[in-house]
């Protein structure tokens, strides 16, 4: 077994139940890691703290014709976002990276989408490291 949620959990199962029953590929995230928790749990806290200003970044990238700009961090949210298991997050950046490659724009139903996953995405980490300290 892996040290996996050593800390804050003592019990690996019950910290890996609670991501996996809100859609996050723990077992992906944890191959893709090595199976290291420790790893895990800090890059998760750290996707929480540093990530959650990334849609409005996007779109004020967008809005000053910064096409590229935006792209990159998409393409960049999406492998971090694939790492740590969201895969509804993953798709959605995929779909965003694919259309701005293609187009040089972004519609608004993909960028709408995109920040609806990114949202729910960091209010799911964030409540789970909440959780997980206390």
């Amino acid at each position: 077994p892996s040290d996996a949620f050593k800390a804050p959990f003592a019990n690996e199962q019950a910290a890996r139940a609670s991501l996996q029953q809100a859609g996050v590929d723990t077992h992906r995230a944890l191959a893709s890691l090595m199976h290291n928790g420790t790893l895990y749990h800090r890059l998760l806290s750290r996707f929480a703290a540093e990530r959650a200003a990334l849609p409005d970044q996007i779109r004020a990238a967008l809005a000053q014709g910064e096409v590229d700009e935006a792209t990159r961090a998409v393409h960049s949210l999406k492998s971090l976002a694939g790492t740590l298991g969201l895969g509804e997050l993953e798709q959605a950046a995929a779909a965003l990276e694919q259309q701005l490659l293609d187009l040089g724009s972004a519609g608004s139903d993909t960028l709408d989408t995109f920040v609806d996953q990114m949202q729910k995405a960091v209010t799911l980490v964030q409540s789970w490291l909440e959780t997980a300290s206390t």
